[in-house]
């Protein structure tokens, strides 16, 4: 899939307001429509224990517009939808792609059918999701990653959706990892100006991206795995009452 372009629009946003800030005219008027896209990026990793060797992965991504989208923001007639396209990509709903090499193993996509959480910036979990499986290679078990089959995960948890994935009974006790992330928000360059008797109108906006790191530990084939400390730390959480922590970073850039 062709990397969002907004991630090459942050770094080169954050190049230009370093090295240049641009003079403003008298007859310039600048008009900062907010946040008009935000982006959600999770990156997975998977300890099978009985395959310590092999690279379990997935990502999931997503990117929303938001904002007056009908508006003309350019004088060629563009409207701020049609710019953000151009500038960071398609916009997508939500797309979960995943490589599972153990034993004949299975990797694919998933297309999220349910609707988009609102984004929160202090918290940008996407929630329990609805996905489609659009692609498949290798069915290690059958059921849950065929084509058209339907899943509800929630992607920061990285061994639970390894399990839902492949659908196996055999993969026992999913013990998720504590997952964290980081939140940039930069300013776009400007998105388009529109000139109007004299006056020039220039319209700016921000982007944020939240970047997500998850993993999990689970047993390849044994129903009741082995005691090892894996297991034993995980009930030792378990027993204190362990819950999910997440640490955030926010990095600012404007």
């Amino acid at each position: 899939m062709r990397p969002f372009g907004y991630r090459r629009i942050l770094r080169a946003a954050a190049t230009t307001i370093l090295l240049a800030v641009p003079a403003v005219r008298a007859d310039q008027v600048t008009v900062d429509l907010g946040i008009v896209a935000y982006s959600i990026g999770i990156n997975a990793s998977i300890m099978n224990t009985d395959y310590p060797s092999d690279s379990e992965t997935y990502t999931y991504q997503q990117l929303i517009f938001e904002g007056p989208l009908s508006m003309v923001i350019d004088g060629s007639g563009d409207t701020l939808a049609y710019v953000l396209a151009q500038d960071l990509g398609s916009a997508n709903n939500g797309t979960l792609d995943y490589n599972f090499p153990f034993l004949s193993g299975a990797s694919g996509s998933y297309a999220q059918t349910s609707p988009p959480m609102a984004f929160d910036a202090s918290d940008p979990d996407p929630g329990m999701l609805s996905l489609k499986a659009t692609s498949v290679s290798g069915t290690q078990c059958s059921g849950t990653n065929t084509v058209g089959s339907t899943i509800n995960v929630d992607p920061t948890y990285a061994a639970t959706v390894y399990q839902t994935i492949l659908g196996c009974d055999s993969l026992a006790s999913p013990n998720n990892g504590i997952p964290t992330f980081t939140i940039t928000t930069v300013e776009l360059p400007p998105l388009g100006e529109i000139t109007s008797d004299g006056t020039t109108t220039v319209y700016i906006g921000e982007v944020v991206d939240a970047e997500w790191t998850v993993d999990g530990v689970i047993s390849g084939t044994s129903s009741v795995p082995e005691p090892s400390l894996v297991w034993l730390v995980g009930g030792g959480l378990a027993a204190l009452g362990w819950t999910r922590v997440r640490k955030r970073v926010r990095r600012s850039a404007t």
